[in-house]
C-alpha cells in the first residue's frame, strides 16, 4: 500500500495595494478564493510610507488594520514585508537616523499586529534600490532588535533579493549583496534569508551569472 502524500503548505505573494482597491465585499470573495485554493500563508507589504507619511505625525494603521484583519479571520497565515520609504527619508537609507526610523517602524508593527503576525520580511528587492549592503546590515539589526524585543519567538527573513547583476550603480547581484552583508555584521540578526528566484527576461535555463535558476544551481 503506498502511503498518501502530506500535503505542504501553500503561500502566495499579494500587492497590499490590490486588496487595498478592494470594496469589502470583494476582499472577502477573493480571499475566500484563496482559502478554496488552499492557501495557508500571504506575502504581503505594510507600506511605511502610507502608515508614517510624516516624520513626526505618529502611525496610522487603519489600512492596513482593515486589510490584516481580513486575511487573519480567514486563518491564513501572514508575512509582512517592512516595505517603501516615506518621502521623509532618504531612499537610500544610509543615515543613522533613517535606519533607526525604520527600527521604530519595525517595533510598532510587530507590537500592532503581535496577535495575528509572527513572520516578518525586512524590505524587499534592496539589493536593486540603491541601498547599500552596509546601510541594509544596519537597518536589519535595528529591526531585528525591534521585533525580537516584542516577539522572541517572531520569525525575521532577509528582503527577498532580486536576480540582478551587479553594476556598481545602485544594484548588486544577490551572492555579492548577502556576502557583504556577512561582511557587515548581518550574521546573528535574522532567521532565514529571503531570496527571489526569477528569471526574466531570460528562460531558467540561461546560465547568466544573475539568473536566479542558476545561482541555486550555482549554490
Amino acid at each position: 500500500m503506498i502511503s498518501p502524500v502530506t500535503p505542504g503548505q501553500l503561500g502566495i505573494a499579494t500587492p497590499f495595494g490590490e486588496l487595498l482597491g478592494n470594496s469589502t465585499a470583494e476582499m472577502e470573495k477573493e480571499l475566500q478564493d484563496y482559502v478554496e485554493m488552499g492557501v495557508d500563508w500571504i506575502r504581503i507589504d505594510i507600506h511605511w510610507d502610507l502608515v508614517q507619511p510624516t516624520a513626526n505625525g505618529g502611525f496610522n494603521w487603519t489600512l492596513v488594520d482593515r486589510v490584516f484583519n481580513a486575511i487573519a479571520a480567514k486563518g491564513i497565515k501572514i508575512t509582512a514585508i517592512l516595505n517603501n520609504t516615506p518621502d521623509w527619508v532618504n531612499d537610500s537609507m544610509s543615515t543613522t537616523a533613517d535606519q533607526q526610523a525604520y527600527g521604530r517602524f519595525a517595533a510598532a508593527a510587530a507590537a500592532r499586529y503581535d496577535a495575528i503576525v509572527d513572520h516578518w520580511e525586512i524590505f524587499n528587492e534592496q539589493n536593486k534600490a540603491g541601498i547599500t549592503p552596509q546601510a541594509y546590515t544596519e537597518m536589519l539589526k535595528q529591526a531585528y532588535t525591534a521585533i525580537k524585543a516584542v516577539d522572541a519567538d517572531d520569525v525575521v527573513i532577509t528582503g527577498g533579493t532580486a536576480p540582478v547583476p551587479s553594476t556598481g550603480n545602485g544594484m548588486w547581484g544577490a551572492v555579492d549583496y548577502l556576502q557583504q552583508m556577512y561582511a557587515a555584521g548581518a550574521k546573528g540578526y535574522f532567521d532565514a534569508v529571503g531570496y527571489h528566484p526569477y528569471t526574466f527576461p531570460l528562460m531558467p535555463s540561461n546560465n547568466a551569472a544573475w539568473n536566479g535558476w542558476q545561482i541555486m544551481e550555482d549554490g
